[in-house]
């Protein structure tokens, strides 16, 4: 079902109906990603998906709750994923002893998605409703 989250619940994901999806520091290739695997109610609302688009723009979606979900309105599991490649940019921050911060800063900036940008992802996408990406990462 689809619906629209207040301020109060993206001020709890720490953003603003205006925040840009690019401020966000998303990638185009993450954006076609999220276009290519959007669940079928999804799909149609991304097709303007860009880094432009703001947070106000997108769409959500949460389950009603069945009697089998126990009324929660998901089924099954689904993981968040953060992932780190080595590269040369990574690899010279790391023998310069950069702090954690500066490394995942690095990551980043080459591509790497945390754990709450794969969230935000799987809520675009139709996967997951917001409220559960935002109990299970942290900024």
């Amino acid at each position: 079902m689809k619906y629209q989250p207040d301020d109060l619940e993206l001020e709890t994901a720490k953003v603003k109906q205006d925040t840009t999806l690019e401020s966000l520091r998303f990638t185009e290739e993450a954006l076609r990603g999220a276009k290519a695997n959007a669940s079928k109610e999804a799909a149609p609302f991304l097709k303007n998906l860009s880094l432009a688009t703001k947070i106000g723009e997108l769409p959500y979606f949460k389950g009603t709750g069945c009697d089998q979900c126990g009324g929660t309105g998901t089924k099954g599991r689904q993981g968040l994923y953060e992932v780190m490649f080595m590269n040369a940019v990574l690899r010279k921050l790391i023998l310069q002893n950069v702090g954690a911060a500066e490394i995942r800063d690095g990551a980043v900036e080459q591509g790497m998605l945390t754990l709450r940008m794969d969230g935000w992802l799987k809520v675009m996408k139709g996967v997951v409703p917001l409220e559960q990406v935002i109990r299970e990462t942290t900024a």
